[in-house]
Order: structure tokens, then sequence, then C-alpha cells
């Protein structure tokens, strides 16, 4: 522009009738600004012809005077700057002739793309009917480049601006940017209204106001910390909030301070997150590790205090990891020459096969149940143990748990009894001519046995599980009907009766349990077929003789 100026002052000064200027003054005035200077003529067909050009041109375009005036400078225009600047500014012109500004790329002669700005100056020319044109040409390509880069700048701002807004928006968390001196909310982000379930614009209005929702238990905290933020302090605090509708929510605000060029705090960033399901989470968790540690604490008592034998061993090699005090006295071995050392080793298992049996059992079913083997204690006595067995994960490793009861005392009592009802069971099956029957208070006989069910043809199997009622008749059943419940009510009884053609004494006696109550009936029949025979005969000689007797007129006399 100074250029410009200086070449309007010099073209005025040369329209001076007093004022005369040679061509040369003319362009060695010229040649000496650093912008192009030219000079052309425009017709009404718009083509142009260059009558001068400065030699500021090579400083501004690459080229020199000469080449630019055979046509090099419109070849380096790029098209699409042809079409929409230059003709339509030369239209313009010649249509208005008023001066023009304008802005074009220019393939400079070292091949970079310069920026031109032009301003063209026209005066009519009546005499050659055409426009005369003063046109100054500099490179302002620094300057676009400095607006380019401006708008680059301003863009990525705008974009960086834009990326924040759709980040704090979208995010859970509330974030919040607000000024140090007068506690204003610079920024508030929507999710203060997801969390608090108060408006943004509250916020805004009234700085103080989201300390309202503050749970009144949490409030001196929270005010505390509050004054740590504007002393400039980083802050982290956990408090709860109540929500207009009255639900309680637990946050967590992490406030950070921002200072500037200076170094001196000008704002507060903060981040508050709800971590109701956290600190849910954390609530069950506790209330999980309580019931834990309780339950631990109950298994160590019934471990130490049970009066079966528990121990832990490693399934793998089936080392003692731990053992009770009744596993002490049921082996004979102590806690410490236990653990650490194996079954086999100990020679607790008399048949050792059958751990190994017992060990299988537990890896594909992983438990077993009412396992019985012997073990030897270590005075070398052996003893029988019910054991039941299962597998447990622990960091990694494999346990067997097993717990085990000594039977030893029942296994015997069992043998015993065994005997004694084989004893039982031969007595009554080799008792002549009756049988014995046990019948409950239903009346449902449940067991029977006797050498007259040979006789009867009937097996046991005939009799047990059914009610007595199904295999006699109903008159015999209602005639002892009252016999049996002479019995159940505690005294024995008995009766008479006719079954499948054979005569049967029927002795009832009532069985008692602990507690002293009638838990069963003991039915003893006996088969009197023979005796009532002799007594029918017996009956018929005797009223044969009683009516010899009546009848006859004559003496009598029984001789022996």
């Amino acid at each position: 522009s100074m250029f410009t100026q200086r070449f309007k002052n010099w073209f005025k000064l040369c329209q001076q009738p007093s004022r005369s200027c040679s061509e040369a003054e003319l362009h060695t005035i010229l040649d000496g600004a650093i912008a192009s200077i030219v000079k052309f003529r425009v017709f009404r067909d718009l083509t142009w012809v260059y009558d001068y050009c400065s030699a500021g041109c090579e400083h501004v375009f690459g080229f020199t005077a000469e080449e630019l005036m055979e046509g090099v400078w419109w070849s380096r225009i790029p098209p699409n700057d042809q079409q929409s600047v230059i003709l339509p500014i030369l239209n313009s012109m010649v249509a208005e002739g008023k001066p023009r500004c304008i802005e074009y790329r220019f393939r400079h002669k070292d091949g970079s793309i310069r920026w031109i700005s032009s301003r063209l100056s026209p005066q009519w020319d009546e005499i050659n009917d055409c426009w005369v044109v003063i046109g100054v040409d500099t490179d302002i390509s620094d300057l676009k480049w400095l607006e380019v880069e401006r708008q680059q700048v301003e863009t990525a701002l705008r974009q960086s601006e834009e990326r924040f807004h759709q980040i704090a928006s979208s995010i859970n968390q509330f974030f919040f940017v607000r000024d140090a001196a007068s506690g204003r909310y610079l920024y508030v982000s929507l999710a203060y209204e997801t969390i608090w379930g108060r408006s943004c614009d509250s916020l805004y209005q009234d700085p103080e106001s989201w300390l309202e929702s503050v749970h009144p238990a949490d409030r001196a905290a929270v005010l505390a910390s509050l004054t740590h933020q504007f002393q400039g302090s980083l802050t982290r605090h956990e408090y709860r909030i109540l929500r207009p509708n009255g639900e309680i929510r637990w946050v967590k605000a992490e406030v950070f301070p921002v200072p500037n060029e200076m170094g001196l705090f000008v704002r507060c960033v903060g981040i508050i997150e709800d971590i109701t399901e956290r600190k849910q989470l954390e609530f069950e968790r506790e209330l999980a590790e309580v019931a834990l540690r309780q339950s631990e604490e109950k298994f160590a008592t019934i471990f130490r205090c049970s009066p079966a034998a528990i121990a832990i061993s490693r399934l793998a090699d089936g080392c003692y990891v731990e053992v009770n005090e009744t596993f002490e006295q049921y082996t004979g071995y102590s806690r410490e020459e236990i653990t650490g050392r194996t079954s086999a080793e100990l020679g607790i298992w008399v048949d050792l096969p059958q751990r190994q049996q017992l060990t299988q059992q537990v890896q594909e079913q992983g438990r077993v149940q009412n396992f019985e083997f012997q073990i030897r204690r270590k005075t070398g006595d052996i003893r029988t143990i019910l054991l039941s067995a299962e597998r447990y994960e622990l960091a990694g490793t494999d346990y067997l748990m097993t717990v085990g009861v000594d039977i030893s005392d029942r296994k015997a009592t069992e043998i015993a009894l065994q005997a004694s009802e084989l004893r039982y069971r031969r007595l009554v099956e080799n008792i002549p001519n009756s049988a014995v029957h046990l019948l409950n208070r239903d009346l449902v006989m449940t067991f029977t046995g006797g050498q007259i069910l040979a006789v009867l043809n009937r097996t046991p199997d005939f009799f047990v599980g059914k009610h007595i009622s199904e295999f006699i008749t109903t008159e015999n059943f209602e005639t002892l009907q009252p016999v049996m419940q002479q019995a159940l009510a505690g005294d024995s009884s008995r009766s008479e009766m006719t079954y499948e053609g054979l005569d049967f004494l029927l002795n009832f006696h009532p069985l008692y349990d602990a507690a002293g109550n009638v838990e069963e009936l003991l039915l003893i029949s006996h088969n009197i077929t023979e005796l009532k025979q002799l007594e029918r005969q017996v009956k018929q000689q005797r009223d044969f003789r009683e009516l010899l007797f009546n009848e006859s007129n004559d003496a009598l006399f029984l001789v022996d």
C-alpha cells in the first residue's frame, strides 16, 4: 500500500501542467518499488495489452517484465482463479469503471504457489476507446499462510471445544469448571441433572445450590473440603446427596486447581461420579466378608469341638494338613505327629487300597458318604470307622476333607443283635405246630414265622404287610377285635379261631417301646386241631353214656 500511494502521488504530480517528468525518471521511481507495477489497456472485448511492467515483478512473480508481458502471467494463474476471480473483476471494472482489489493465486517461477494482492485503478481513454489500468501487485503469501494457520487454529479450537462438549455431555461423570475468585460456574455438564436431579441452570444461577442436596451427616466434611478447594488444594471426597425425590446417592468428587501463566490459582476443575452401585457392592461385600468370617469361626469351632474325627489332606498326595482333637483320640497320634505325613506313612489304614478306592470315588463324584473301613491305632488296636469325604479347591489346590465316626461298638452290637435275631428266627421257625406273628398298632402284620406255615402251605410274604382282616373271615375278625384292643390297652388276651380248617389258640401279648407305650402285639398261634378233635370225641362218649343211663330201665355198670 505504501508503494501504491507513492505511485498515485507521482501520477498526480505528472498531471499538473507546471510539472513534467521524463519516462526515465518514471521508470526509476517505479523500478525501485518491491511491488509489481503494471500499466495495461483493456478493450471492450476484454482483451488487454501491456504497456509497462516494473522490475518489482521479478520479486513478486519470479519472472522478468519481458516474460510477463509476453503472456506468462495469465498461464501461471490456476484456471479456477481465472474464471472465478480475474474475469469477473475485469467485467465489473469495464462496466463500472471503478477501482478494484482482488486476491488470487499464482504459480511462482520456483514452482511454489503464491498469494497475490492486486489493486487495479482504471481510467477511460477516449482516443483509443479503452480503459487504461494501473495495477499494483504485492506478494501476500505470508499473510495468507498466517491467515490459513489462524483459521486452522480456530477450526481446531472449535472442534476441540465441540469434542469437549460432546465428551462432557456423554460421560456419566458430572464435569464442571469454576472460577476461583467468584465461585461462579463457567461450565456444567448435563450429568449434573442426572446425578443431582436438579437443572444445570439452577447451578449457574446459584453456584451454592448444590450444597442443599448434601446429606446433613456429610455436610460439615463437604464444607471443609470446599474450603481447601478454594485455597488451591487438590481434594478428593466421598459423600451422600439427597435427590429431590428423597433418594440417597453416593458420589465421589475430585477437584483440581488450575493455575494461569503466572502460576496463580484461577479455576477449579472437578469430576463428580455417582458411586452408589459401587458403595452397594462394597456394603454387600462387607456383609459377605462378615458372614464368611462368622462362618469360618463356626467351622473352626465345629472343627475343634466336633465329636467326629475331621481331617483335611491334599488330594494329590494324601498328606495331612489339619486334624481335630477327635482324630487324635481315634488314632492315638498327636497333631504334630500327623500333619505333614500321609496315612500310608502312619499305617492308619488297615487296608490301604481302600483309601485309593475312596480317593478315586471322590475324584469322580466329588463326595462319598457312609464309607466303612478300619483303622489301626498307634497302639495297634483295630477300630471300624464310618466316613464321609468331600473334595474342595482352595488357591488352586484340591483338598480332601473327611469326617469319620467310630462305629466299632455299634458294629459289635449289630453283630450281637444279628446273632440274637438269628437265634430268635431259628427258635420261631422250630416251634412245633405253632406260628409267631408281630402286628403294629394298626394291626398290620410286620413279621411271621413258624412250622405251621408249611402245614398251611403259606410263606411269610403272604401275611407280612397285610392287615389281619385281609386273611381271616369277617366273623373271625369281629370276634378277635375286642381281644386285640385289650392287648393294645396293655393286657394279654387269648381267643380261639378256625382257619383253613384248622383250630388255633391265639395268645396276644403287648410289646412296649422305651417310653412304656404299647408299640406292637406279639401273637402266638398254636394249632389245637387234634386237641379239639379229642375233646369232641370225649364229649361224644360222655353224651352217649349219659344217654344210655337215662334211657335204660335196667341196672348198668361200668367195669374197668
